[in-house]
């Protein structure tokens, strides 16, 4: 056999196994938005972390289309936002609940530290005068704080 009937023979040989995987396979394309709003494309699935949306698709490598799809740069960046508004109120929220307890906390330690006879003192060291009955009806008051607002 002649060498160029040889080279043709292994030209096509290498041509068809190179475009094969092209028209013949079929993968997932993924598209996701990051949180800084960059649009990634990729054929394994991005970690539920990395991406705000993920859109599949699937694509037949020998007939992908060039044509650009629009993005929306203000999609990314509502996105953004309101997963910032999200992390804010949870961040209020733990801070509310944060708050509660510092002061659950020190109200059951007043509560004990006046559950029995007390005497109080100025800032001169002087003593200050405290009925029974005033120090139980600050005793109660503390109560029902807790009551209110403590849990457990």
């Amino acid at each position: 056999m002649p060498l160029k009937k040889v080279m043709g023979i292994l030209s096509l040989g290498y041509s068809l196994l190179w475009l094969a995987p092209m028209t013949f396979g079929a993968d997932n394309i993924y598209k996701w938005i990051d949180a800084n709003g960059k649009v990634h494309f990729s054929d394994k699935a991005p970690a539920k972390e990395d991406a705000l949306t993920v859109e599949e698709s699937n694509i037949e490598l020998g007939n992908i289309d060039n044509s650009y799809p629009s993005v929306d740069p203000n999609a990314a960046s509502d996105e953004r936002r309101s997963a910032q508004a999200l992390r804010d109120k949870q961040l209020a929220r733990w801070q509310q609940k944060e708050s509660f307890r510092r002061q659950c906390f020190a109200t059951r330690k007043r509560v004990s530290l006046i559950s029995r006879p007390v005497e109080y003192f100025d800032d001169d060291g002087k003593r200050i005068h405290v009925t029974e009955k005033e120090r139980q009806a600050e005793e109660f008051e503390l109560k029902s704080f807790i009551r209110k607002n403590c849990q457990s």
